[in-house]
């Protein structure tokens, strides 16, 4: 196949290729029906027969739309409070996002690997003065379970990081299915005929998850059966991020709100639906004293 781009040389749809040596041996629309529903990198490695790497797994985010939730310019940081969420571990990740009008803004990302705590609270700080001047921090969010303290050292990177000058609180939950839908809820949202998120384009490990990378990952079993939680790959970390940031800037709150829980109502089993019963009409006597009282 062909690849049809725009004015910005942007892939946005794809034709078949006239010059093809096995066009005669196919259907018409062979090629055009095994890509529906398929990301780029699927279509650059098994259409295009382009060198590249796909996930052999179900993405968490149907959802996603590359030409609808990432920005075609670079997005200038707006002149409101910013959010941050941070993954920890040994391969630390972090998030910065500004809401504007009801949409998030995915400004910025930093993917670190085999790196402690103490350098990556630093790296956080510089990038926090190069990447936002002048522009102030209305939270940061991180993983619930870096408030406990490890085995080997007292401090807990919330410590670490406060030591640094980054004072960041937990994310209100650590429920995966939680979690993922504060993500949900906005890339499924239209604003003014906008997405409810927007990524900006220098975010490449977030776009990659998006497309897959954050992902189900098969079971080796008979049948199409994947396991219930995403697994933890190198996509993983940045994503975590993302979730904590989303959730604890008040995505989740909308979410726990509407799952109100029903109680269980039993019908009357003791009547028949078919005896009509005339009903009983009450009349209401009335004691002469109180009619003249009244009047």
């Amino acid at each position: 196949m062909l690849e049809k781009r725009n004015s910005d040389q942007e892939v946005e749809n794809y034709i078949n290729n006239p010059d093809a040596e096995n066009r005669n041996n196919l259907m018409r629309d062979y090629y055009s029906s095994i890509i529906r529903g398929k990301t780029k990198s699927w279509i650059d490695v098994y259409v295009m027969n382009r060198l590249g790497s796909i996930e052999d797994g179900k993405p968490v985010y149907k959802q996603f739309a590359s030409d609808l939730h990432v920005a075609k310019q670079p997005i200038i940081p707006a002149e409101v409070p910013y959010y941050i969420g941070i993954d920890f571990g040994l391969t630390p990740a972090c998030v910065f996002a500004q809401q504007v009008r009801g949409r998030w803004l995915i400004l910025h990302e930093i993917v670190a690997q085999d790196m402690g705590m103490v350098r990556f609270g630093e790296l956080l700080r510089q990038e926090m003065v190069s990447k936002f001047p002048n522009i102030p921090v209305a939270r940061i969010f991180g993983d619930p379970a870096g408030d406990y303290r490890a085995q080997t050292d007292e401090s807990t990177p919330f410590q670490i990081l406060r030591g640094a000058g980054i004072r960041a609180i937990p994310a209100p939950s650590n429920d995966v299915s939680l979690r993922i839908e504060s993500v949900t809820a906005p890339l499924m949202r239209l604003l003014e005929g906008k997405s409810g998120i927007l990524i900006d384009k220098s975010c490449k490990h977030l776009i990659k998850g998006f497309e897959g990378g954050y992902q189900y990952k098969r079971m080796q079993v008979s049948g199409e059966r994947y396991t219930e939680k995403p697994d933890k790959n190198h996509y993983s970390h940045v994503h975590d991020a993302l979730q904590y940031l989303l959730l604890g800037a008040g995505e989740g709150r909308q979410i726990t709100k509407s799952s109100i829980t029903s109680k269980v109502v039993q019908a009357k089993t003791n009547f028949d639906v078919f005896t009509k019963a005339p009903k009983k009409s009450i009349r209401k006597k009335w004691n002469v004293f109180d009619i003249r009282t009244r009047l």
